[in-house]
């Protein structure tokens, strides 16, 4: 039987705004270790976090 892949949120953020609205859910619920885990899951994507950086899209 084939075995399931883990689920990586960090596959999904493949744009400076699915980064923002993702950053800015986290930020939202205001749950230490949600905004934790999300932003350790957009530092595995690096290039596309500097863009939302610049353009100052995250709250």
């Amino acid at each position: 039987m084939a075995k399931a892949k883990p689920f990586d949120a960090a596959e999904y953020l493949d744009s400076p705004e699915m980064i923002a609205a993702y950053l800015n859910e986290a930020f939202e619920c205001e749950d230490a270790s949600a905004i934790a885990v999300a932003i350790g899951t957009v530092a595995r994507q690096a290039p596309p976090l500097q863009e939302v950086c610049d353009r100052g899209d995250v709250c």
